[in-house]
């Protein structure tokens, strides 16, 4: 194994380009199939044979009213901006423009519609407002069925309590909404603020923008591998949406990871050694093994979880494997 990864570092340093250059064609070709083939994510969240299951079945078969699953909710929370109570002048008719848009939700039925009221002077004020009654509460009963991981509420539900939502802050309240019906959120993914911390800290450490590069640029090259792959597995296989985001985390953590230990060792090498290919080789020989015997028992006990017949972590533990082995082989 040693002599093999020897030849395999020695290689890498003498064409680098050419290696670079077929991870690169790889990445590209691999994405393209996948985009090509893949399938959407589903949430199936079960455990086949555990006692939560076992119950839930019991409740469905002797008490199958009581084991439907509630129906979704949102919430609207109003707030007067200028201190005024929302039961009158213009905080009143602001929050009656806002309810006027919220029966227009069309996941509501008819009794449903009707109990959206002004909740600062509704019949239920005491539940609904605060003492000082600069704060409301309505809260939505949405016609709709939860299916898995969906809440089974349309882009026309969320899209009209936006709009209401918009109505109430034009009207001079502060409206906030949450649950169900909620817009998605539009923060950057965190992954991108890992890899700016990442980015900081290697150039910290190795006092060399191309050192640090380094071990994000091979992460990166893994990364888009395994998403890809995964991608391609949705075509015959049931993964759940979690699976690339725990697959990036792994991959981010071993590119950085696995990367510095050969590097390090490289960088030790061309202290002893002028021959930068001979250091190379000697790094990912010593240094290696270690990644890929690592590396390799973790994709086993990875693999492991989709022989326990859990589903869930099964689908997370293929999509955690398959990039551990992108990030082995891209050594």
């Amino acid at each position: 194994m040693a002599s093999f990864l020897y030849r395999i570092g020695s290689f890498s340093y003498r064409k680098w380009w050419v290696v670079l250059a077929i991870w690169i064609v790889a990445a590209i070709a691999v994405g393209g199939i996948g985009s090509a083939v893949s399938k959407p994510f589903k949430d199936d969240f079960n455990l086949p044979g555990s006692q939560a299951v076992e119950a839930q079945e019991v409740l469905q078969r002797e008490f199958p009213q009581t084991a439907d699953a509630a129906a979704p909710t949102a919430t609207v929370v109003f707030q007067s901006r200028n201190g005024q109570p929302l039961d009158q002048g213009a905080n009143a008719t602001a929050i009656d423009a806002v309810v006027a848009k919220l029966r227009e939700v069309p996941q509501l039925t008819a009794a449903q519609r009707a109990a959206v009221v002004n909740p600062a002077r509704g019949p239920a004020t005491a539940e609904s407002l605060s003492q000082d009654r600069t704060v409301a509460v309505l809260n939505l009963t949405l016609d709709a069925k939860p299916s898995g991981a969906s809440l089974g509420v349309s882009q026309e539900t969320i899209d009209t309590v936006a709009a209401a939502k918009e109505i109430g802050t034009k009207g001079g309240l502060t409206v906030q909404t949450a649950g169900a019906a909620n817009e998605p959120s539009t923060e950057p993914p965190l992954e991108l603020v890992g890899i700016a911390v990442a980015v900081i800290v290697l150039i910290i450490t190795f006092a060399a923008l191309l050192s640090a590069l380094m071990p994000l640029g091979a992460a990166v090259i893994g990364i888009a591998l395994s998403t890809s792959i995964i991608a391609i597995g949705t075509s015959f296989l049931t993964l759940g949406t979690s699976t690339t985001g725990l697959s990036t985390m792994i991959g981010l953590a071993v590119g950085i990871d696995y990367s510095l230990f050969v590097i390090s060792r490289y960088r030790q090498e061309t202290i002893t050694t002028k021959d930068r290919s001979h250091a190379a080789g000697i790094a990912v020989a010593t240094a290696g093994s270690a990644v890929v015997f690592a590396g390799l028992t973790v994709v086993i006990a990875l693999c492991g979880l989709t022989l326990t017949g859990m589903s869930f972590l099964g689908q997370m533990g293929l999509g955690a494997a398959v990039t551990r082995r992108t990030r082995i082989e891209a050594k």
